[in-house]
């Protein structure tokens, strides 16, 4: 869960077995929080930046550019990251290890769409589903 104190903002993991949750330094300002297929890091974006982290500790990794707080994003077991750089936007495609960043859906005004948003991959890995507004 993201944890907001005041203008700064941070991801706070908890395990199952346990009652306490607790900071993973270095996700200050995080936002729209996502899980990769192993459950062993989180996605997010921060800085601009689309970044992971994983939950047993560490320095997160900056994969590519996402220009504002991003409408949420999802990790695919083959290892591909769908998300939303920014409210008002299409959807894009990188590698859970970085490198180019590919647009993959496109926002068609005579249908009113105005983002694409909240991907959540199907059980084959390959297809998702998105929220359009």
């Amino acid at each position: 869960m993201v944890v907001r104190s005041g203008n700064e903002s941070l991801i706070w993991v908890r395990p199952l077995n346990s009652v306490l949750a607790q900071p993973l330094r270095g996700t200050e300002g995080a936002n729209h929080p996502f899980w990769s297929p192993d459950s062993r890091s989180i996605g997010f974006i921060a800085g601009g930046k689309l970044k992971t982290i994983e939950i047993s500790g560490g320095p997160p990794q900056a994969l590519c550019d996402a220009g504002g707080s991003g409408p949420g994003g999802a990790w695919s077991r083959e290892g591909v990251i769908v998300f939303g750089p920014r409210f008002g936007s299409s959807l894009y495609r990188v590698s859970a290890a970085g490198g180019v960043v590919t647009e993959v859906t496109k926002l068609d005004p005579s249908h009113q769409e105005t983002a694409h948003r909240w991907p959540h991959f199907l059980p084959d890995g390959r297809h998702f589903l998105f929220n359009i507004n």
